[in-house]
């Protein structure tokens, strides 16, 4: 749902079939991300699926999305397994396609000139940030 002004519903997305868990701002786009792994790019002002990408859930499980800076159109997916996948999101292709970590992709942030990784492990509960160049 978008909210206009935080008392006036604009918007209802629909689409998902499991609940949302991530959401990503994105231009003039909505990125959301359900418990299956299906990624979908909302357009805001219309309403409208503008695309999806299905992932599958026991080879990458999607648990974290950011858009790099300096990226046009482009976002980057974590997963629980530690790998990482840049998609471009206006030709829906992945671009690179980065190794494993020992790690459960928690959160993904961009600085200047490092990308930070959130990850645990799933007996832990503290969670560590590993920079990733």
């Amino acid at each position: 749902m978008a909210w206009k002004m935080g008392t006036h519903l604009k918007h209802v997305y629909k689409g998902h079939e499991q609940p949302v868990h991530l959401l990503l701002p994105f231009g003039p786009h909505l990125i959301s991300v359900d418990e299956g792994s299906c990624l979908k790019v909302w357009d805001i002002e219309a309403a409208d699926l503008y695309t999806d990408i299905n992932f599958e859930p026991e080879s990458f499980q999607v648990t974290a999305i950011m858009h790099p800076a300096t990226y046009v159109n482009k976002i980057l997916v974590g997963s629980r397994q530690g790998q990482m996948q840049l998609w471009n999101l206006q030709s829906r292709k992945y671009g690179l396609r980065f190794g494993s970590c020992r790690f459960w992709l928690i959160s993904v942030i961009s600085g200047k000139s490092i990308l930070l990784l959130a990850g645990a492990r799933q007996s832990q509960l503290s969670r560590r940030l590993l920079p990733w160049m």
